[in-house]
């Protein structure tokens, strides 16, 4: 094949590739899950080696098979019909999210008590400082039905995610809490937070 023909046969496969979309390119990104309700407008979902609780999502059948793929925080769950939509993921279990090189170690520092006002009922959240590193969190409405509980002094595994509103905390060493994070505050050189300092 002469240089023309080569170069006409690399167009050519580029032209297929670009017509290809992207999930299609990397059919590992999307895996096969179940849908069963798990509450009000709540679903939990299996498979991949994954189960995984989320909301703010469409409805679902019971059973549903589905295609779905993690994006940081969200879920693209893509139905028979090819129909997309994206949900909030509130606590995953399985080896996706178990990697131990992604967390850091932090301390439970205290937490206070909030009441929260939902559609005419009072809610009440414990708002946990965590001190990492670099920051001390606030986190809160860790897990489903705010399963993580933690005790002032209590050593954990967290990781933080720098765009989003979340807080993964490892425990059972395989499985995560997501907490909401609230907010954030730097820590000085001296030990101690900025007053104020990266509240969200």
């Amino acid at each position: 094949m002469g240089p023309m023909g080569r170069w006409a046969a690399i167009l050519t496969a580029m032209a297929i590739c670009a017509a290809v979309p992207a999930a299609a390119q990397n059919p590992q990104q999307y895996q096969e899950g179940t849908v069963q309700p798990a509450g009000e407008h709540s679903y939990e979902l299996t498979g991949g080696g994954l189960q995984v609780w989320m909301t703010h999502c469409g409805e679902f059948q019971p059973g549903e098979t589905v295609q779905y793929r993690i994006e940081g925080r969200s879920i693209r769950v893509r139905d028979a019909g090819g129909n997309e939509q994206d949900c909030t993921m509130t606590e995953a279990q399985g080896s996706a999210t178990s990697a131990a090189t992604n967390y850091e170690t932090g301390e439970i520092l205290g937490y206070k008590v909030r009441r929260d006002i939902v559609e005419k009922s009072v809610r009440r959240a414990k708002v946990y400082q965590l001190r990492g590193e670099k920051f001390i969190y606030l986190i809160d409405y860790c897990g489903r039905l705010q399963a993580g509980k933690f005790m002032p002094g209590q050593v954990v595994r967290f990781r933080a995610f720098p765009d989003g509103d979340r807080l993964d905390v490892l425990h059972g060493g395989n499985q995560t809490y997501s907490c909401q994070l609230e907010g954030m505050s730097l820590i000085e050189p001296g030990g101690a937070a900025q007053a104020g300092g990266g509240s969200r």
